[in-house]
């Protein structure tokens, strides 16, 4: 080869090292020329210009992220004009990216390829890579040999599916009538529709509510739809639109409507249409489903609300408030106006120091709903904070009016539910800011209106203050007033725990002493029920598994089995941050499934506490009072949660033992009857399991022996062996083939790595017996 040939041969080499070892996608694209193209080894690895190619390698890196190292390679390259040079060669590479259960890859490429030399640098104009046919002979010009071999095979396959062919024949009218009857029982609507006659065949499903099915067909007035989902239906499901689209190849068409079921309500639906198309490829007959997905969108729309709401109190939460406060004001341009109040609870510290968390957690649902019933439903409302809320009359611009609305939500806090339970009084400070007066956005206003309600808690607390335009002397510009740190829990009844911490650890029946102590702890709490739900197994429903009734209380466990949560919602997301769920009035409960489920065990108000099994919800211990209200104190709460998590720890470790022993019982039996010799070694080759079909081989094996005595009778360890041999290249498992002399067996032996009970890495052998194909094999 001349310089410029040698120059050209290295790029290559250049290119194909960046590709194969270095992974510099970057530096491959660089050596491409603006027209390159490019074809690979596989069936869509052809790329007509430098974008095909930079796509195909972007895929290529997401897909995979190992390397190869060059074992060997030519490069060669010819000169054919003075500036294009052919280059060709061979590279053989091994994967270097293969876990210890992966298997390695060897690549055997050839590739031709054509360089342009441009201003002294070569780029790559066309690249061809292949890999060689490793069934064609020497000698052939085409894979011939296993071309006939091909050809026979595929004869007798021909054969076998003919005689496959008239058998599935004959299930056919079998099968037709078996899908008729799952037509029948199938919840969705399901039809079919002959396009050249307009005929319809159904499952009985789709007469709801008494609709005739071509109610659901194209161009029908769609009398029973959604007046406003009729004309997007309408333009989605017209004949011409039905065959244009199927006749464009579309494989099926769908829309989402909602529709009268037949209690007369609106449910959401999607109907979806399939072509079966004739000889011509043109559709002759659809066939069409209408599922009801109404729960679906329900809960499409819980999930957009749970992000825009605090889940608390059910009101806009601080980053949807302020979104809909400068949408409102922007849509209503240079003319908005309104009135922005914040409204903060005095001394709601205090409130959670007399009568705990959870009931200032009902304190604050209480308050929003009493502000929200004084508001109109355009107003927004919203809590943005512990203890503070938002509200936006839209409109308002009269002074005496906003100052009416200001007092009555004062009046309001005075009488909400702590002051009236638990003699505690309530009282509230509202700051107003106006607009366009204070500003013309959210966060203007809300500055105006923060620093008015700074000077009503310094005039006393217990008012309503518009800003005067000076500020407050007291509040730096730019700042927010700080919050006062939560106060600490009380502690629970120390001897209460105490007691059933005994009772479950000195127990020998888990089940006796639960029961127990739902006893001892309903009776000292004076509780309607006590009671444990524990998750099932995939975590879709719960049982009842335990139960303490007080007197004159109707038992419920045996309603309460497989109680799915798809009936109740996503129940962990009613427990707080520690684990409770406090309803003082179930009434209050928006879950229409865990409402109707609750009312109709006469409960009034609950308290539950989680059950979690590595930090993860797997049931509840439950209280429940059936006679009336109640309103659990922080001591009872804290004593409470605290009990139920010394229950969580000892029932979830008794369950966890349970499940230890069966899986046991099952891997045991598992492999004793499989027809391997199978057997677990230590370290130190000692012998820690052997089955059943091994101790029928060697008969004197026996647990703590060294496997090299018991089955080869050396007194050291062999020489050839599959442990050894993972050690030495570190890989996860090890195949040989080996001769047992002393039990005259031939075994193909595979040895894996695995963990054993007490945490130690040991190795799995399952031997299977070869002898038979040894012994034909040598004759």
């Amino acid at each position: 080869m001349n310089d410029l040939e040698t120059r050209a041969a290295e790029f290559v080499r250049g290119v194909w090292h960046d590709y194969l070892e270095a992974r510099d996608y970057s530096g491959i694209i660089r050596s491409f020329d603006e027209e390159v193209t490019w074809i690979g080894t596989g069936e869509g690895e052809l790329c007509l210009s430098l974008g095909d190619a930079v796509r195909m390698l972007g895929a290529e890196s997401q897909e995979w992220s190992g390397h190869f190292s060059i074992v060997g390679e030519d490069y060669r390259a010819r000169q054919l004009s003075d500036d294009l040079f052919l280059t060709f060669g061979t590279i053989r590479a091994r994967e270097e990216s293969g876990g210890q259960d992966r298997v390695v890859a060897d690549l055997n490429t050839r590739f031709s390829g054509v360089c342009r030399l441009q201003d002294g640098n070569f780029s790559v104009l066309h690249l061809h890579h292949s890999v060689p046919d490793r069934y064609q002979r020497e000698g052939e010009f085409f894979t011939k040999s296993l071309t006939e071999q091909s050809n026979a095979l595929l004869k007798k396959k021909i054969a076998e599916k003919t005689a496959e062919l008239e058998r599935l024949n004959d299930e056919r009218r079998a099968d037709e009538t078996r899908y008729r009857f799952a037509l029948e029982a199938t919840s969705d609507l399901v039809f079919e529709y002959n396009a050249s006659n307009g005929l319809v065949t159904a499952n009985s499903a789709l007469y709801l509510g008494g609709k005739n099915p071509a109610g659901f067909l194209p161009d029908d007035d769609f009398p029973h739809v959604y007046p406003e989902d009729r004309d997007r239906l309408r333009e989605s499901l017209s004949s011409e639109r039905v065959r244009q689209a199927f006749d464009d190849g579309e494989t099926a068409l769908s829309a989402e409507y909602r529709t009268l079921d037949g209690e007369g309500h609106y449910t959401w639906v999607r109907i979806t249409l399939v072509p079966i198309r004739g000889s011509d490829g043109k559709y002759r007959r659809l066939i069409g489903s209408i599922k009801d997905i109404d729960r679906d969108k329900r809960r499409e729309q819980e999930f957009k609300d749970q992000s825009r709401r605090d889940p608390l109190t059910g009101l806009y939460n601080r980053r949807y408030t302020e979104v809909m406060v400068n949408r409102f004001l922007e849509k209503s341009g240079p003319a908005a106006s309104g009135a922005l109040f914040i409204i903060d609870i005095d001394d709601f510290k205090a409130v959670n120091d007399h009568l705990g968390h959870l009931l200032g957690d009902a304190v604050l649902r209480d308050v929003s709903e009493r502000i929200t019933q004084l508001f109109r439903s355009t107003d927004i409302v919203g809590r943005i904070g512990g203890d503070e809320f938002v509200v936006f009359l839209k409109g308002a611009d009269d002074e005496e009016v906003i100052g009416e609305k200001a007092g009555a939500v004062l009046n309001a806090f005075r009488s909400t539910l702590a002051g009236h339970n638990a003699g505690h009084a309530i009282s509230g400070s509202i700051g107003i800011a106006l607009c366009p007066r204070d500003g013309g956005d959210y966060r203007a206003l809300f500055e105006k209106a923060d620093s008015a309600l700074y000077s009503a808690k310094k005039l006393g607390k217990d008012r309503c203050q518009f800003y005067d335009g000076g500020g407050d002397p007291f509040l730096p510009s730019g700042t927010r007033r700080g919050r006062e740190p939560d106060a600490g829990r009380k502690s629970f009844t120390e001897h209460i725990a105490e007691y059933i911490f005994q009772i479950l650890y000195d127990s020998d029946d888990i089940n006796k002493a639960v029961n127990a102590i739902l006893a001892i702890v309903g009776r000292h709490f004076d509780v309607s029920r006590a009671y444990i739900f524990e998750d099932t197994e995939d975590g879709l429903a719960c049982n009842n598994t335990f139960e303490w009734c007080n007197e004159g209380v109707s038992p419920q466990i045996d309603n309460l089995q497989q109680v799915p949560y798809s009936l109740i919602g996503d129940y962990a997301a009613n427990f707080n941050e520690d684990g409770v769920f406090y309803c003082d009035d179930i009434s209050r409960l928006t879950v229409k499934g865990l409402h109707d489920t609750l009312a109709v065990q006469n409960i009034h108000s609950m308290l539950q506490c989680a059950l979690k099994n590595d930090g993860v919800f797997s049931g509840y211990v439950g209280f429940d009072e059936c006679s009336a209200q109640r309103f659990w104190t922080q001591e009872e709460i804290d004593t409470l949660t605290f009990i139920s998590k010394i229950l969580s720890t000892f029932l979830i470790k008794w369950r966890t033992q349970e499940k230890l022993a069966e899986s046991f019982r099952v891997t045991r039996a598992v492999l004793d009857h499989q027809n391997l010799w199978t057997y677990v070694i230590g370290g130190d080759h000692r012998l820690l399991y052997i089955n059943r079909k091994t101790l029928e081989l060697v008969p004197g094996a026996e647990v703590g022996a060294c496997c090299y005595e018991a089955f080869w009778g050396n007194r050291a360890p062999c020489p050839q062996c599959p442990m050894r041999e993972m050690d030495r290249t570190g890989a996860g498992s090890c195949t040989m083939e080996l001769h047992n002399t002393k039990l005259s067996v031939w075994t193909s032996a595979t040895a894996s790595r695995m963990t054993w009970v007490d945490g130690q890495s040991v190795c799995l052998m399952s031997c299977v017996d070869i002898t038979a194909y040894k012994e034909a094999g040598r004759s």
